[in-house]
């Protein structure tokens, strides 16, 4: 079968061929020079039927020298060296990988090992070249120049990430990589001029930004840490060129070379500095620092600020980003801090989510992620002043999440803590376990006591350590079976202390549907009850309590007990005669999590500390689920606390209507607020917090009766504001359209289809209202 090309690691693909090889004893480059040769000439194979009928190995080698010869590709010696036999070899080694791999995947390697052999020969790797590139076209963008120009390339890869229509290079002269890269860029059928860089000031590019990649190096230079020249840069500057410029240097790890300030020093000599981005590049074994510097021969850029964004590896703020993702989420904050009014279509879907969550309301600075601070003078730059460059605070204190803005959450909690019941649903990975995190971390820096319960393995909260323990705690047990029985048997003993406790414990797992009466039974025993009740104790839920039974009960011994009940299928079966009591440890997955659930939370319950609740409905069946919303507005009542509750459960959501409830569905980094009336229906949950469709979806047929009922009515009553309504209405429907077209299983069903003829005809019906209220 045919490998498609993105599922394809070239660099694995290379290393097979490059080990097939060995016995040829060719030394890296060579290798790397063949394979790419013949790369290219199976791709030409398919346009060029002479390729394929050759099969002399004599014929088939002048062949391909000659095309490469006409189209001025440089052939490594490497190629004339080989004996017909060895020709031969690599040729059937390299087609045997080629042939499984789809044409697109053959010019994709292409490309790859063209990348390969260039950034190598210059002491960079191929991710690097990639990522660089994609940061340097962002910023370029973001500057709105006209043309490019690229003075020191290594790859060319900035002509294929970028959408400036202009890009010219200078000229290079060694051996081979010129025509590399201009054989890349026509495959990419990109435009491009050359010429050399002593015509860099005379040269007419219209509205240019100058790039300079100091980070090519030469390998054969000396062991030891290879520092680039600043002679190209010096060159550059004495041309005093006008426009914007981009210079991109390497950072050293090491004390003795200040390589970066020494750039920003020689370059803010000459010009105004705007920006400063430190990122990083993957290596072999770990990753490797840069800096990309922004100047501009207009001091008027930046309004005499300067930018300091720091998306590097060692950054908390950017931990679980992938590299391109921290050089896009830089580009993207540039481009707010530059153009605050203007959108971009080229942001990656985690970086959108980030810029939704922070960066909505225009720039802000981040700690330890951006900041904007008044412009440097005359090369004053010193060392450790600038982000990212050794000198991140350990002791800074918690990082938020930047995939998640818990702010309205936040500001309820600050503003009043009490009573409130806080729901918060999203698919996963939409950054709702991050989102309890961070609240928990804000509230104790806050001094505000606040508290987790653990009862699920996937609960993934902060240890209370390094100084959370002063106002936050983690209560309960999620791992072992018997942990989670003593912990439960100890917090139901606990109640007991306090009746006013146990009662709205009572209360509690009465609305629950739970038996009238709950057991502590000693651990071994059988699960018959006596009638003498010899190691079994009975709790009645209901009033009045047996105040003997709880007496005695709080003088057992934790360790030694635990929880039993009645389930309900053995109640209904044995019509109120309790004869089978199960133990904790026996009960189903969803028994022992409510019991658990329960008996912590009303144990533990404080005045005014919110607690934080992760997934509660994890094996509850629907009837709980309905139910446990009524269950967290009594305790918030009770106890005068707050609650946050993070689910993937629409029946809690559609159930949480008491006044203390609010519901929130994250959005792409954003909280939104779930208005009751929006919280009917699961049908309603599905569609507009997972954006899943469903089958009879009533919500579909709600919205667009709705929609147009409002349109109609601002047409009514205020028509200059029915316009701009009309607009986000009709997006709305195209989004469930979107939605219904990606999510139906049942792809030709007449209800699906009937579906989205009806959102045809509501768009269609908003904007005829719309037109006849303007005329």
């Amino acid at each position: 079968m045919e490998l498609i090309a993105q599922d394809v690691d070239w660099t694995q693909v290379r290393r097979k061929i490059i080990s097939e090889l060995s016995s040829l004893r060719l030394n890296g480059t060579d290798a790397d020079w063949i394979i790419l040769v013949f790369a290219i000439a199976h791709e030409k194979s398919g346009i060029d039927p002479q390729l394929e009928r050759l099969s002399a190995p004599e014929d088939l080698r002048t062949k391909i020298e000659n095309d490469f010869e006409r189209s001025g590709f440089g052939v490594k010696n490497a190629l004339h060296r080989l004996s017909d036999e060895a020709f031969s070899s690599c040729l059937h080694v390299v087609k045997n990988h080629l042939l499984i791999i789809n044409r697109d995947g053959v010019r994709d390697f292409t490309i790859f090992m063209i990348n390969h052999i260039l950034s190598s020969s210059h002491g960079v790797t191929t991710s690097y070249s990639r990522i660089s590139s994609f940061l340097v076209a962002g910023i370029a963008e973001n500057l709105r120049c006209s043309s490019i120009i690229d003075l020191q390339p290594i790859t060319a890869q900035v002509a294929i990430d970028s959408i400036i229509k202009y890009y010219h290079l200078i000229r290079d002269d060694r051996s081979g990589e010129a025509e590399l890269r201009r054989l890349k860029l026509e495959m990419h059928n990109k435009d491009y001029t050359e010429f050399g860089f002593d015509g860099v000031p005379d040269y007419p590019a219209q509205n240019p930004v100058y790039i300079l990649d100091l980070n090519r190096r030469d390998v054969g230079a000396s062991s030891g840490i290879k520092v680039p020249k600043l002679t190209p840069l010096e060159e550059f500057l004495d041309m005093d060129v006008s426009g914007e410029i981009i210079v991109i240097t390497p950072q050293f790890r090491t004390k003795s070379h200040k390589y970066v300030l020494r750039v920003l020093n020689l370059l803010a000599q000459r010009y105004p500095i705007n920006t400063v981005i430190n990122f990083s590049t993957p290596t072999a074994k770990s990753f490797s620092y840069g800096t990309l510097i922004v100047a501009s021969s207009d001091s008027r850029r930046g309004k005499g600020e300067l930018l300091e964004i720091d998306v590097t590896r060692n950054n908390p703020a950017t931990k679980g980003l992938s590299y391109l993702d921290t050089v896009n989420l830089a580009s993207s904050i540039h481009g707010i801090w530059t153009e605050p009014d203007t959108s971009y279509n080229r942001t990656l879907p985690t970086v959108q989510r980030i810029i939704n969550a922070q960066f909505s309301d225009g720039y802000i600075d981040i700690p330890s992620l951006c900041r904007v601070m008044p412009r440097k003078t005359l090369g004053i730059f010193q060392d450790n002043e600038l982000m990212g460059m050794g000198n991140h605070d350990k002791d800074g204190g918690y990082q938020s999440s930047l995939l998640i803005n818990s702010a309205p959450i936040l500001e309820s909690l600050t503003e009043s803590q009490v009573n409130k019941c806080h729901y918060v649903i999203g698919n996963n990975g939409a950054g709702k376990s991050f989102l309890l995190c961070d609240l928990v971390h804000q509230l104790a820096e806050r001094g505000m006591e606040c508290a987790a319960l653990s009862v699920s393995r996937a609960d993934r909260f902060p240890k209370a350590t390094g100084g959370l323990e002063r106002y936050y705690a983690l209560i309960g047990e999620s791992q072992s079976l018997a942990k989670r029985s003593s912990a439960s048997t100890k917090s139901l003993i606990s109640l007991l202390e306090t009746p006013y406790r146990f009662n709205i414990f009572a209360k509690i797992l009465v609305e629950l549907g739970f038996n009238q009466e709950v057991y502590l039974i000693r651990k071994g025993k059988a699960q018959k009850q006596r009638e003498d009740g010899n190691g079994i104790i009975s709790l009645s839920l209901t009033l009045p309590h047996d105040q003997e039974a709880i007496e005695l009960a709080k003088q057992l011994d934790p360790s030694a007990y635990e929880i039993g009940i009645v389930p309900r299928q053995e109640r209904e079966l044995h019509f109120n005669n309790y004869d089978i009591i199960i133990p904790f440890s026996n009960l189903s997955s969803g028994e022992r999590n409510i019991l658990q659930l329960i008996t912590l939370l009303v144990s533990t319950a404080s005045h005014n500390a919110t607690h934080f609740i992760d997934e509660p409905e994890i094996s509850l069946h629907v009837r709980w689920q309905q139910i446990l919303p009524k269950a967290f507005s009594i305790l918030a009542e009770e106890f005068d606390m707050p609650l946050v509750v993070a689910t993937h459960s629409p029946v809690m959501i559609a159930n949480a209507t008491d006044s203390n409830c609010f519901c929130y569905n994250v959005n792409e980094g954003v909280l939104e607020l779930i208005d009751l009336e929006d919280r009917h229906s699961v049908e309603t949950i599905l569609l507009q917090g997972f954006h899943t469709y469903t089958p009879h979806n009533r919500e579909v047929h709600e919205k667009c009766a709705r929609l147009v009922s409002d349109v109609i009515e601002r047409v009514n009553t205020n028509a200059g504001g029915a316009k701009e309504f009309g607009k986000s209405a009709i997006e709305d429907l195209s989004t469930i359209s979107e939605i219904i077209n990606r999510t139906a299983t049942h792809d030709n069903g007449a209800q699906k289809q009937g579906d989205l003829d009806l959102i045809h005809k509501a768009m269609t019906a908003i904007s005829t209202v719309i037109q006849a209220g303007q005329q």
